[in-house]
Parts: C-alpha cells; sequence; structure tokens
C-alpha cells in the first residue's frame, strides 16, 4: 500500500478518534473550561477557513486552470453539506447536533435517553464526508492533510462530548456513554477506507481537483454553519473570536515554513 494512503487513512483514524477524548470530557467539564472549549472551536474554524480559501481553492484554481470551475466544485460541496446537515438535524428530531446536552450538563432529564443513540447517528452521518475531505486532501498534498485532520479532530471534540452526555445522564455508564461516542468517530476513517476502496482508482485529476474544491466549499460551510455559532452558544464568543484569527495566523505561519 502506497505511503500516502497509508498516512491519508491514519490521519482520518486519528481525527475521527478524537471523538473518544471528547467523550470523556463529561467526567471533567466545567463552567470555567467553556471559555476553552470556545477558542478551539474558533481555532479550528480559522484553521479550516485559511486551508479552504488560501490553499485548496488556490490548488484546484491551478490543476484545472480554471477559476469558474473550482467555484463550480466549490458550490457543490457547500450543497452536499448542507443536504447532509439538514437530514442529520431531521434524525435528531429538529435539534442541532450542537443543542443536544453539549451546553445543558446540568439539565440532564430521561429524555436524553434516546438522544445519544440518534446523536450518534447523526454524528456518524456527519462525520463520513469529513473522512472522505481527509483523505482526499492529504493524497493531494500531506502537509494540507495534517492540517485538516488537526482542525478536524478539534472540531470532532465537542461533538463526542455530544454523543456521551445525554447518554450518560440516561444510564450512568461510563463505558457505554464512550463507546457511542467512538461509534460516531469511527465513521470517519471509515469515509477514507471506502474512498480508497471504491472511488479512488477511478478519480482522474480532473474529478481530484474539483474534489478538492469540494473539500473547500465543505470546510466552509463547517467553520461557518458549526463551528462559529456552536462557539457563540457557549455564551464566549470574543474567545472564538481570538481563537478564530489565532488560527488564521497559525496556519498562515504553517504554511511557509513547509
Amino acid at each position: 500500500m502506497d505511503g500516502n494512503i497509508i498516512l491519508a487513512i491514519s490521519l482520518s483514524l486519528f481525527a475521527g478518534l478524537s471523538t473518544v477524548f471528547g467523550g470523556l470530557l463529561i467526567f471533567w467539564v466545567k463552567e470555567k473550561h467553556v471559555k476553552t472549549i470556545s477558542f478551539g472551536l474558533g481555532f479550528s474554524a480559522g484553521v479550516m477557513t485559511y486551508m479552504a480559501l488560501f490553499e485548496l481553492m488556490k490548488e484546484a484554481s491551478m490543476k484545472l486552470g480554471s477559476v469558474e470551475l473550482a467555484i463550480v466544485g466549490f458550490m457543490c460541496g457547500v450543497v452536499a453539506t448542507f443536504v447532509i446537515d439538514f437530514f442529520t438535524h431531521k434524525i435528531v428530531e429538529g435539534r442541532s447536533v450542537e443543542e443536544v446536552g453539549f451546553l445543558d450538563k446540568m439539565k440532564c432529564k430521561m429524555e436524553n435517553r434516546k438522544a445519544g443513540i440518534f446523536t450518534a447517528i447523526a454524528i456518524a452521518v456527519h462525520n463520513f464526508p469529513e473522512g472522505i475531505t481527509t483523505f482526499s486532501t492529504a493524497m493531494v498534498n500531506p502537509a494540507f492533510g495534517i492540517s485538516i485532520a488537526i482542525a478536524v479532530a478539534i472540531h470532532n471534540i465537542p461533538e463526542g462530548f455530544c454523543v456521551a452526555l445525554p447518554t450518560y445522564c440516561a444510564t450512568g455508564e461510563k463505558k457505554k456513554s464512550i463507546l457511542y461516542a467512538l461509534y460516531a468517530g469511527l465513521a470517519e476513517p471509515a469515509g477514507a477506507i471506502i474512498t480508497y476502496a471504491i472511488l479512488y482508482k477511478y478519480i482522474n485529476d480532473f474529478a481530484m481537483s474539483m474534489i478538492l474544491a469540494g473539500v473547500a466549499g465543505v470546510m466552509i460551510y463547517i467553520s461557518f454553519d458549526e463551528l462559529l455559532p456552536l462557539a457563540k452558544k457557549t455564551g464566549k464568543m470574543k474567545m472564538g473570536i481570538v481563537g478564530f484569527l489565532i488560527g488564521i495566523l497559525a496556519m498562515m505561519g504553517i504554511m511557509k515554513l513547509l
């Protein structure tokens, strides 16, 4: 197996398994840690925004030889993510993934018994294309892939929290709570493996460049529809904005060094 393929799948696995760490947070997250969570969400959004607009779109435009085609690919990524997001929210009965338990730790009730299962399914569906994103990006440029994997991993931590919290509130079982977070995270490497096994052998340079532009669209959607709004929900949006700006500057510096 090619070294790049092993790296790409490993990065997807790393990003996906960060949901387990998020699940573990239910045992120690307190009010004083909310600023850190908001900063991390903003930082992740900043990293993704920089990578999408200044690296992936640039790379896609150059390989396609057309900015217009890259924009078409970008918009396809945005629309595809919107559709997945729409049906994901339907799964959790009209409540957004971010709202299921994340900021309601002190309000756990028996109604959360099903929420853990529904949220795990929703986040698994949501994480599947992220696995494709991480894999595809790493195959084109390993440095890009590492950056994306780190950003996605940060982003997945509160998602693991979302899955584990309602389960723990309803059952009191730590093991089951963490297992649900693990199951949700495993959708990410599954997306990478399926991309390699079924799709990757049949993708030419043009298709890969369009996928790259689509990945940029996915990342922008996630950043502005999910990460930054969730940072705002913590009530510490200023820390989220600081994290966003530092994320952009950090990625700018890292990419200059690579």
